[in-house]
């Protein structure tokens, strides 16, 4: 049933200031906790990692999110690893934090830097910033996420470059999966069903709920060969409508 519009008022505004201090809160803890544990540590990678770890549990706390998560023990059986998910919603780095946890670097769009609150975030995590019109920075961004990987540390990226503006899957770009190849590590494909029913896109009304989360088989360099990064990027983009498809079906 339709709540009236004298209630409907209080409980958006309710909505959004749960949204706001769901992203505000975590952040500034894990923030903060990172800066300690990097002055008492004198390891930034100790502190980031106590800062992920902290961001991931704390923000789903606070959001409300209830994980259900199959293939857990794909991630850490396949480290380091270039882990692409379908970007959905902006509750979706919380539920990266908290299923990768640690030694991640992520990659996001060159906007996000000047944010006033996930901007400092995510440059102290030496997150790589990419600019989506420029093909220089796309360039400079593999060959600074082939370094990563280099150091046995892992990069999260959507091959969707930017969420999604429905729920549908956008186009899969093909940059993770060059990247893959280049570093010869695995690509662990990470997919994420109805976080945008709890954190709509461009919104700012968070609404507790379940989100569920598949974690798929590695696939290695060797495994597609014969696949232009173009055609791998395709294939996997229809794997992950395949997959949505049937998870959605069999979700209550």
């Amino acid at each position: 049933m339709e709540q009236p519009l004298s209630r409907r008022k209080p409980l958006a505004l309710a909505s959004k200031v749960h949204g706001i201090l769901a992203v505000l809160i975590p952040t500034i803890i894990a923030l903060t906790a990172g800066l300690l544990l990097w002055l008492l540590t004198l390891s930034k990678r100790k502190a980031l990692n106590g800062m992920t770890y902290l961001l991931g549990w704390v923000g789903s706390i606070a959001a409300g999110l209830r994980l259900t998560i199959d293939g857990i023990e794909i991630i850490d059986n396949n480290r380091p690893a270039v882990f692409i998910f379908n970007h959905q919603s902006g509750i979706d780095p919380i539920i990266l934090c908290r299923l990768l946890r640690k030694n991640i670097v992520g990659v996001a769009k060159i906007e996000l830097k000047s944010h006033p609150v996930i901007g400092p975030l995510l440059s102290f995590g030496d997150t790589l910033f990419v600019d989506r019109d420029n093909k220089k920075s796309k360039i400079d961004v593999l060959d600074d996420a082939n370094l990563v990987l280099s150091r046995t540390l892992s990069i999260a990226i959507s091959p969707e470059g930017t969420r999604s503006k429905h729920t549908e899957v956008g186009q899969f770009r093909s940059g993770p999966f060059r990247l893959a190849r280049r570093s010869n590590r695995p690509i662990v494909p990470i997919i994420i069903v109805d976080s945008a029913k709890v954190l709509a896109p461009r919104s700012l009304n968070m609404k507790p709920g379940n989100v569920h989360i598949k974690v798929l088989p590695p696939i290695y360099p060797e495994d597609w060969a014969d696949k232009h990064p173009n055609e791998m990027a395709e294939a996997m983009r229809t794997t992950y409508v395949d997959e949505l498809t049937q998870l959605n079906k069999n979700l209550p």
